[in-house]
């Protein structure tokens, strides 16, 4: 929330709630080079990430800070311990397609997909699993990646999970992931007078 709040280019009149999907320090994460844990991937720089067995780009995993965790199973005794908000890969039948669902979202009987890894110890494993319950555990530490693909998904725990790569905006909130930041050109701000400067601009 604080990163969230440095970058918001109207800070300020307002301040951004923010929430980043996370999963836990102990949560293993199949990689090019084998099984590790979301902490062990802090501060190593670049690491292939398994998708399926294929590796995909990543900068590593990074803190995001104490949060509320949960332990999400499923009928096939399979766990992830993440933020609430964090979205794993669904299946839907009816229609044939996968969706990435915020785990406070999944319904009892969904099916939640898993990943085949060749080599790794998820070989075998079902390509989809029940969701059964997600259960309050308490705050803890948890983590996030920067993903260099297009797919921005990773296995964790074996499951689908996606990683987080959104910019909230407030209301009329402005874009300014160009170079131009209009805000800027705004005088008197955060005042009953405030204009904005078309000379200037």
């Amino acid at each position: 929330e604080d990163t969230i709040n440095r970058d918001n280019n109207l800070r300020y009149i307002e301040r951004l709630k923010a929430t980043n999907p996370c999963v836990t320090g102990d949560t293993v994460i199949a990689t090019k080079e084998g099984n590790r844990t979301a902490k062990e991937l802090v501060g190593i720089g670049n690491v292939d990430l398994l998708i399926n067995g294929t590796p995909y780009p990543s900068s590593g995993f990074y803190s995001t800070g104490v949060k509320s965790v949960y332990l999400l199973k499923t009928t096939c005794d399979k766990e992830l311990k993440l933020t609430k908000e964090h979205k794993v890969m669904k299946m839907t039948f009816d229609e044939n397609i996968c969706l990435m669902t915020p785990a406070e979202q999944l319904v009892k009987g969904d099916m939640i997909l898993m990943h085949r890894h060749e080599g790794t110890d998820y070989v075998g494993a079902a390509p989809c699993s029940r969701f059964e319950s997600l259960t309050y555990l308490g705050e803890e530490e948890v983590f996030d990646v920067n993903l260099y693909h297009e797919l921005h998904a990773f296995s964790a725990n074996g499951f689908y999970v996606c990683n987080c790569a959104e910019q909230p905006l407030p209301h009329n909130g402005c874009c300014d992931i160009g170079t131009l930041n209009v805000s800027a050109f705004v005088n008197d701000r955060s005042t009953i007078n405030a204009r904005f400067d078309v000379d200037k601009f």
